[in-house]
């Protein structure tokens, strides 16, 4: 039997290739009807503040549209910072615009112009992922900064993927957190129902 990191390092190549493989055409489509679902999601449209990531790198969620809407509707949102090798620091945004280009090509808060967030508790986490399953199973990049920073949250956590990232089983070891929904183009899933 193998061992979950060699599951997880074989899936990873397989989930990277595959993103590359997705149209910039495709991938505004399909994050546009991320965006719709997300935005029909009851827990989402009651949610006073969000945490979300921007999405900048090849084949990920976009969310800038999200994030405008929310801006405009008035709810806090709240957007990652990665601080270094084990951490992420949090921003609060209020525009658009206090977004920068990182020296690893993800899309961040300006420390210089944003408000640091010391403990967020958002209402709802929006979560990247390389794959994931109908049970919130998530593969991330494999440094473990959303799986430290979910641990101790009681926020509500959305998985933001493509349909073709949604896979059997994502392998996992117990840090890893289980998502509660998963949004794609095509559906929304309530993962917590498949871990009943």
């Amino acid at each position: 039997m193998s061992e979950p990191r060699s599951d997880k390092a074989e899936l990873r190549r397989k989930m990277r290739a595959l993103r590359r493989s997705i149209t910039p055409q495709d991938q505004r489509t399909w994050a546009a009807a991320i965006a719709a679902r997300l935005s029909d999601h009851p827990i989402f449209q009651r949610a006073s503040s969000i945490h979300t990531f921007v999405g900048a790198l090849e084949g990920e969620v976009e969310t800038r549209a999200v994030i405008d809407h929310c801006l405009e509707r008035g709810t806090r949102v709240i957007c990652p910072r990665v601080a270094g090798d084990d951490a992420l620091e949090h921003f609060a945004l209020t525009t658009l615009d206090e977004l920068i280009v990182s020296a690893t090509g993800l899309w961040e808060p300006d420390p210089a112009h944003c408000e640091l967030v010391d403990a967020p508790r958002p209402d709802v986490v929006l979560v990247p992922g390389l794959a994931f399953d109908e049970a919130g199973g998530r593969l991330g990049r494999g440094r473990g900064y959303y799986d430290r920073f979910l641990v101790d949250l009681t926020s509500t956590t959305i998985g933001l993927a493509f349909e073709a990232q949604v896979v059997e089983r994502v392998p996992v070891s117990e840090r890893d957190v289980a998502l509660d929904w998963v949004i794609t183009e095509r559906r929304t899933l309530d993962s917590r129902k498949a871990r009943a």
